[in-house]
């Protein structure tokens, strides 16, 4: 295949595991923006006037996010904020937050903290108080983890992206 552009050289097709990420990244990237919190908690660093750094991070299994009566939207934990649903693959939550934790570990700005490791605390933190909040229970494991930062994932909707761009 030969390109029309001036250099004309020829133009490879994007690899399948590109498009594959690709996808994740269009699809992940909106429901994490989405699922984020209005309010951003202010630590005492930030309240000071210090910039808040991440240096370590830890990573908490990611979860289907699915209406328990069938219907077409759902209600992020956290925020609250309403998502549509569509039909999720039974990895769908595993493929986003490998994906996820590639990338985050890649970037070499962080010290990530595996969910092998952060479940364990987040498991113990959620069954010691029912009646926290999600973002709560959360803070709660994040500081017993010693990490500046905590992160999980909700997956309303996944397709793999299939064809051409």
């Amino acid at each position: 295949m030969t390109s029309d552009h001036p250099g004309g050289g020829s133009v490879k097709p994007f690899s399948k595991s590109f498009v594959a990420a690709l996808t994740v990244l269009c699809v992940v990237l909106p429901v994490l923006i989405g699922c984020a919190s209005s309010a951003p908690v202010r630590t005492a660093a930030e309240t000071a006037g210090e910039p808040l750094v991440f240096r370590k991070i830890a990573v908490v299994s990611f979860e289907k996010l699915t209406s328990e009566d069938g219907g077409r939207a759902v209600r992020c934990p956290v925020s609250g904020t309403v998502f549509s649903t569509c039909a999720l693959p039974q990895n769908a939550e595993a493929i986003v937050q490998d994906f996820f934790i590639q990338r985050l570990e890649k970037s070499g700005r962080f010290v990530v903290i595996p969910p092998y490791q952060s479940d364990l605390v987040y498991q113990k933190v959620r069954g010691e108080n029912l009646s926290e909040s999600a973002a709560q229970r959360l803070r709660k494991a994040g500081k017993a983890l010693e990490a500046d930062g905590i992160v999980i994932g909700y997956v309303s909707c996944f397709r793999e992206r299939v064809g051409y761009a």
